[in-house]
């Protein structure tokens, strides 16, 4: 692969990395100690479930879900109990997901928050990639950097940043653009988990913390 090319992919790696980071709420658990405990729920899509890393676990089967996803390294490294880890990340998961279930090729999923109760005490989620059409973006800019390489990287048809070009036009940047409608949906769904009351009369996981996880990059 190209310098050019692995840029051009990092560039969207970060752009889904930028969506879940700008919507992270964390909050601070409160006793002595800084490092979250279970009860750890794990919400997400397929970079949170590992499909195709052995071994596939968890229902339903079609969520693709692994059994060393990121979600089982970390309740083993806290030395969790069995019962006091839940992981719902599903391939293929929405924002949407989030708040309804969502179908998939072999069962179906819950809405990934009904995962939570007043008892939870850390969260990760990993959201956004399905929403941008991330694999879409990078079959395009694979192929864009392809035909750049074999057209003389720029030499012929003057276009030195074929990526870009497909999805950036003057002001308009249709990747942001996406990022920022997925934000947007996303927001509203985080209120819906179980709350303790606040001081705002509404109810919040007490102590708990919320991570938002990007993608690889």
């Amino acid at each position: 692969m190209t310098h050019h090319l692995r840029t051009v992919l990092i560039g969207v790696f970060l752009a889904c990395a930028t969506l879940v980071a700008a919507v992270g709420i964390t909050r601070h658990h409160s006793g002595t100690d800084p490092t979250p405990r279970g009860p750890y729920v794990a919400l997400g899509d397929s970079y949170t479930a590992g499909p195709r890393i052995p071994d596939r676990t968890g229902a339903p089967a079609g969520c693709d879900r692994s059994d060393h996803d990121y979600p089982a390294l970390v309740a083993e490294r806290l030395g969790l109990r069995a019962a006091d880890f839940r992981d719902v990340s599903c391939s293929g998961a929405t924002v949407a997901d989030l708040t309804t279930p969502q179908s998939t090729d072999d069962g179906t999923n819950p809405a990934q928050l009904s995962a939570l109760s007043a008892g939870t005490r850390l969260v990760t989620l990993g959201i956004g990639g399905n929403d941008i059409g991330f694999a879409s973006l990078v079959t395009t800019c694979v192929k864009a950097g392809v035909f750049y390489d074999m057209t003389g990287r720029g030499k012929y048809i003057g276009d030195d940043a074929p990526c870009r070009g497909k999805y950036v036009s003057g002001d308009t940047d249709d990747v942001q653009r996406k990022i920022d409608t997925a934000g947007e949906r996303l927001l509203p769904s985080l209120p819906a988990a179980p709350m303790h009351p606040n001081e705002r009369g509404a109810r919040g996981m007490a102590d708990a913390v919320l991570s938002a996880v990007g993608a690889p990059r």
